[in-house]
C-alpha cells in the first residue's frame, strides 16, 4: 500500500523532478524524486528497476559496470573501498566490472575488478543491466588449464585479452564459463555471484576453497631456482639469438616485427646476479619485463633500453620512460630502486605486498593502470618455467592473510618488527614452522648486505606471524629453511655499477654463483678467478683502442629509431691481438633523433670511446607530411589526373615510402590502375590459397623495360616448405604453422622487385576461433609481417620477400569483418598485353619462318638456273 501510493503521489510531478525510477526491461517510468536516496529505496522495492539522471542509469538491482574510455591515454580514479587510496584503471585493458552499489549521492558506483572493491565517479562508467545475452570477461578451462577472455571494448563482439593462468582448480569442469571478478571463486551463476559478493561470502562458489594462483601470489622476496645459463638456452630455444639492430614496426604497436632478435639477449645474466644483491626473484623480474617489453621487442626497450615501462605513464609513454645506459642498468634499477626501495617497502606508497597481486593487492595495485597487468606478468612466469622444466611452480609454500585491519610481524622476542595496516590480502614465503607461529620471509628490508643501498640480506630478514592470522597455506609440504651461502666479489682495480668495488651476493646452496661484471678503464671483463671457496676476483683483458670497423647508417629520419644494423668495431687489445665486435644499442650514445642536425654518435666499449658522424634529417620528415597531405588531396579530390598522380608516385619512389596504411594503398593503387592498366599486364596465376594483390601499380617503377605492348607481370604462388629458420622461429615463440608457401614475381618473365609495399590476401583455412599471423625473412631476420584477418580472408603487407608462413594461434574470437577485394585478382587478370605480345612474336616468328622458306625457294631456283 505504501508503495502504491508513493507512486500516485510522484508520478504527477515527473517531469519537475531529477531522479526517475523505471522498469529497466521496457524502459516504464515509475515515479520521479527530488533526492537520490528516495528514489534509490524505492528501487530496491520493486524488482528488475533502476535510477536515471539526466538521462544517465546511475543505480540498478544487478548487472555490470563499463568503463568508459574514449582515450587509451585516460585514466579511470577509483577508491579502495576498504582502505580509501586512490588509485586508476584504464578501460582498454578491461571494460566490464561487477556492480554493487551506489552512493548515497548518487555520484558514485561501488564495482568490483581484478578482485578489488572500488568507488568510481558515476560519471566515467556506464550502468549495464544484466541479462543472459550479455558478452562478459568469464573464465574456462581447456586441457586443464584456466584462461581468462577478458573484454577490452564494449561495442565489438570480440575479446581484447587471453590470458593463460596455468593450472585450473580441480572443481571446475571445461565446456563451461565462469564467472567472477575476484579471481579467487567461481560461479555459473551471475545473480549468486553478486550476491556472495555483497554479502562477504562465498556459499554459492564452484570451488570450496578460493583460488589462489601460485605465480600471482609468490613474493618477490624469493629465490628462482634458475640460473643465466638457463636462461641464455631459454631464448636460444625461443630462437632470439642476438639483440636489436634495428626497429620495423609497421601496424604502429610500439613492437619491433623482427622476431628474431630482443634486447634482452646479452642482459640475462643480470636478472641473476641482481636476484642475489637485491632479494628480487629473477624469474619474476624476467617474466615482469617480457610482459612489459614484448620478450624485449618493445618501442622502450629498444630506444631507450627500458624493459619494465618505468615511468612510461599512459599520458605520454614515450616521453615519461626512463631512459638507461644499458639494458643491464634498467635491470639492476628495477631490481634495486623499484622492488626493493619501493614496491617491497612497506614505507612506500606503492607498497600492498611484493608478489604480483591483483588491483586488490600486490605489485599490480600501483605498477600499471591495466587492472589484469597481474595475470599477464605471471602467465609469462608460469610459461618460461614449464620451457625451464617447472623447477619454480610451488617451489615456496605461501601464508595467505585476508581481510586484516592490522597485520604485525614479530622478532624472536616477541617484539613487533613491523605492521601492516589495513590489509585486503598479503603473501608472505614460509620459512619454517613453529607451534603457534610462522617464520616468513620479510619485504621490508630491514637488514642489507654490507651497507649496500638496496641489497637484502635472505638470512636476517624473517620475522614470525601467528598462525591464526592466515587463512590459507599453499604448499604446506615446502615449508623448509634455505641454505644460504654469502659470496664475495672483488673488482681488483675495477668498479661495480654503484662505484662500489666489493659486492657481497646470497645464492642458494648449490647454484651457480654470478656476479655483475665491474669496469675498469680501458679495458674489457674477461673472467672471475676463485681465490677461495666463497671468494673471486675479477680478472681483465687491456684494451689498446677501439675504432669504428664498419659504419652502420650515418642518416636517419627526425625521430625515428636509429639502425646499428651491419655497424661493428674493431678492438685492438694490448697483447696485440685484435678482434671485431658487432654493435649493440647499450654501446651507442650521445645523440638526440628529436633534432634536426650534423651529430657525433659514441660508441663505448671496455671503457674506451670512438664515434661516427650522424646526419639527422628533417628532409624526409617534411617529404612525409607532402606526400600525406598529396595522398589526402587525392582521395578527397572527386576528379583525379594522371599527372597528379604520376607525380606523387614518382615522389615516393624517389624519396621514400611513407607507412601506408592498407587502405591507402589499396585506393591510390585503384587510382593508378585506371592510367596504367593498358600498359601493364597482370596476371596471377590460379592457386589454392587464391592470392589477390594490392599496391602493384603503385609501386612497380615506370622505369622498367617495356615491350610495344606493355609490360607483363606474373605472380605465382607455391605451396611448398621455406626457411627452416621461419618454421623453427614460429613454432619456438608458440605459433602453429598452417601453411608455407612462396610468392614468385617477374616482370616481362625477369625475376621482379617493387618499389613499395605489397598488400597480399589469402584464403583463410576453414577454422574458427584463431589467431593469425603471417611471418617472411628479411635480411635473414624472421619479421612478423602486418596482418589482419576478415571473414574468409587473411591480409598482409610485406617488402620484397618470397617466403612466408601462415601461422595462428588458438583465440577466444572469430572474425566477422566482411572481406576486402584487392586490386588484383586471378579473376581479374588484365592479360591482353600478354595476348597481344604473345601474338606478335608468333606472328613474327611465322613471318620469319615464311622469309625463310621463301629465301630457300630463291636459292633452289637460281641454282636450278645457273644449271
Amino acid at each position: 500500500m505504501c508503495i502504491l501510493m508513493m507512486l500516485s503521489c510522484h508520478s504527477v510531478h515527473a517531469e519537475q523532478q531529477d531522479y526517475h525510477v523505471f522498469h529497466l526491461d521496457d524502459g516504464t517510468f515509475v515515479a520521479s524524486f527530488d533526492e537520490f536516496e528516495d528514489a534509490y529505496d524505492l528501487m530496491k522495492n520493486i524488482e528488475g528497476t533502476g535510477v536515471s539522471y539526466n538521462g544517465k542509469l546511475i543505480a540498478m538491482d544487478s548487472g555490470v559496470i563499463v568503463l568508459n574510455h574514449d582515450s587509451c591515454e585516460v585514466n579511470i580514479t577509483t577508491v579502495h573501498h576498504l582502505t580509501d587510496e586512490t588509485g586508476y584503471v584504464n578501460g582498454c585493458y578491461g571494460n566490464d566490472a561487477l556492480y554493487l552499489r551506489t552512493n548515497a549521492a548518487g555520484t558514485w558506483v561501488l564495482m568490483q575488478m581484478a578482485g578489488a572493491q572500488m568507488w568510481v565517479k558515476t560519471k566515467d562508467v556506464t550502468l549495464v543491466p544484466y541479462h543472459d545475452g550479455l558478452q562478459l570477461s568469464t573464465y574456462f578451462v581447456d586441457e586443464g588449464r584456466l584462461d581468462h577472455q577478458i573484454k577490452t571494448r564494449w561495442d565489438s563482439e570480440s575479446y581484447g585479452s587471453l590470458i593463460d593462468l596455468g593450472q585450473a582448480p580441480s572443481e571446475l569442469n571445461e565446456n563451461q564459463l565462469y564467472f567472477s571478478y575476484d579471481g579467487h571463486s567461481f560461479y555459473t551463476d551471475f545473480y549468486q555471484m553478486q550476491q556472495d559478493v555483497l554479502s562477504g561470502v562465498d556459499d554459492h562458489a564452484i570451488n570450496s576453497e578460493p583460488y589462489y594462483n601460485y605465480f600471482m601470489m609468490l613474493p618477490h622476496r624469493s629465490f628462482s631456482t634458475y640460473g643465466a645459463d638457463d636462461f641464455n638456452e631459454l631464448f636460444k630455444d625461443l630462437k632470439m639469438n642476438h639483440a636489436s639492430t634495428y626497429y620495423i614496426d609497421e601496424n604502429k604497436d610500439s613492437i619491433n616485427d623482427v622476431l628474431s632478435a630482443s634486447q634482452l639477449i646479452g642482459s640475462l645474466e643480470s636478472f641473476v646476479f641482481t636476484q642475489a644483491e637485491f632479494g628480487s626473484n629473477a624469474l619474476l623480474m624476467l617474466s615482469l619485463s617480457m610482459n612489459e617489453s614484448a620478450s624485449g621487442n618493445s618501442s622502450l626497450a629498444y630506444r631507450r633500453n627500458n624493459l619494465f615501462g618505468h615511468a612510461a605513464y599512459d599520458s605520454d609513454v614515450e616521453g615519461n620512460a626512463k631512459r638507461y645506459l644499458t639494458v643491464q642498468n634498467s635491470v639492476i634499477s628495477h631490481a634495486r630502486n623499484y622492488i626493493s626501495l619501493a614496491y617491497a617497502n612497506p614505507y612506500k606508497y606503492m607498497y600492498h605486498g611484493s608478489f604480483f597481486g591483483d588491483k586488490n593487492s600486490g605489485m599490480g595495485v600501483s605498477y600499471a593502470s591495466d587492472p589484469y597487468w597481474s595475470e599477464k606478468a605471471a602467465q609469462y612466469a608460469f610459461e618460461l618455467d614449464e620451457m625451464l622444466g617447472q623447477h619454480d611452480y610451488n617451489k615456496e609454500a605461501l601464508a595467505i592473510v585476508v581481510n586484516q585491519d592490522e597485520i604485525v610481524l614479530y622478532d624472536v622476542q616477541m617484539n613487533p618488527v613491523e605492521v601492516i595496516e589495513k590489509s585486503p590480502l598479503m603473501s608472505f614465503v614460509i620459512v619454517e614452522e613453529l607451534d603457534e607461529m610462522y617464520r616468513v620471509q620479510l619485504d621490508e628490508n630491514q637488514f642489507t648486505l654490507n651497507g649496500q643501498t638496496g641489497s637484502y640480506d635472505f638470512v636476517k630478514n624473517t620475522a614470525l606471524i601467528r598462525k591464526s592470522l592466515v587463512s590459507t597455506v599453499l604448499n604446506e609440504h615446502q615449508i623448509h629453511q634455505k641454505d644460504i651461502v654469502n659470496v664475495l666479489f672483488y673488482a681488483n682495480g675495477g668498479l661495480f655499477v654503484d662505484g662500489t668495488d666489493t659486492k657481497m651476493l646470497q645464492f642458494e646452496k648449490g647454484s651457480d654463483v654470478i656476479c655483475e661484471l665491474p669496469v675498469m678503464d680501458r679495458a674489457i671483463f674477461d673472467d672471475w678467478k676463485q681465490i677461495s671457496d666463497t671468494e673471486y676476483e675479477a680478472v681483465y683483458r687491456k684494451i689498446n683502442s677501439i675504432e669504428m670497423n664498419a659504419l652502420p647508417d650515418q642518416v636517419v629520419e627526425l625521430n625515428v629509431p636509429l639502425s646499428i644494423q651491419n655497424g661493428s668495431i674493431l678492438v685492438t687489445y694490448d697483447d696485440g691481438s685484435t678482434e671485431i665486435i658487432d654493435l649493440t644499442m647499450s654501446m651507442v650514445s650521445g645523440y638526440d633523433l628529436s633534432v634536426a642536425s650534423d651529430q657525433m654518435v659514441t660508441v663505448t666499449y671496455g671503457g674506451s670511446t670512438t664515434s661516427y658522424p650522424l646526419h639527422v634529417s628533417a628532409h624526409l620528415d617534411e617529404v612525409r607530411t607532402e606526400i600525406f597531405d598529396r595522398i589526402d588531396e587525392i582521395l578527397e579530390s572527386t576528379c583525379v589526373l594522371e599527372d597528379e598522380l604520376i607525380e606523387l608516385k614518382n615522389l615516393m619512389q624517389k624519396e621514400f615510402y611513407p607507412v601506408l596504411t592498407m587502405n591507402q594503398i589499396r585506393k591510390l593503387d585503384r587510382l593508378v590502375q585506371l592510367f596504367f592498366e593498358e600498359k601493364l599486364a597482370t596476371i596471377i596465376h590460379k592457386n589454392k590459397l587464391d592470392l589477390q594483390v594490392s599496391g602493384l601499380y603503385l609501386s612497380l617503377n615506370d622505369a622498367k623495360k617495356t615491350s610495344m605492348f606493355g609490360d607483363v607481370v606474373e605472380i605465382k604462388v607455391q605451396e611448398k616448405a621455406v626457411s627452416q629458420q621461419l618454421t623453427e622461429t614460429a613454432e619456438a615463440q608458440g605459433w602453429t604453422v598452417e601453411d608455407e608457401f612462396v610468392i614468385d614475381m617477374k616482370l616481362n618473365r625477369e625475376d621482379a622487385e617493387s618499389d613499395g609495399p605489397l598488400i597480399f590476401s589469402i584464403l583463410k583455412p576453414d577454422q574458427m576461433k584463431k589467431k593469425w599471423a603471417v611471418m617472411t625473412l628479411v635480411d635473414d631476420e624472421v619479421v612478423m609481417c602486418q596482418t589482419l584477418t576478415y571473414q574468409n580472408r587473411i591480409c598482409f603487407k610485406s617488402y620484397d620477400s618470397k617466403e612466408y608462413v601462415l601461422v595462428s594461434k588458438t583465440s577466444v574470437n572469430e572474425s566477422y569483418s566482411p572481406d576486402v577485394e584487392e586490386v588484383i585478382t586471378s579473376d581479374l587478370n588484365n592479360s591482353l598485353p600478354l595476348i597481344l605480345s604473345n601474338v606478335m612474336k608468333i606472328a613474327l616468328l611465322f613471318i620469319v619462318v615464311c622469309l625463310f622458306v621463301l629465301a630457300f625457294i630463291a636459292l633452289k631456283c637460281n641454282k636450278r638456273r645457273s644449271r
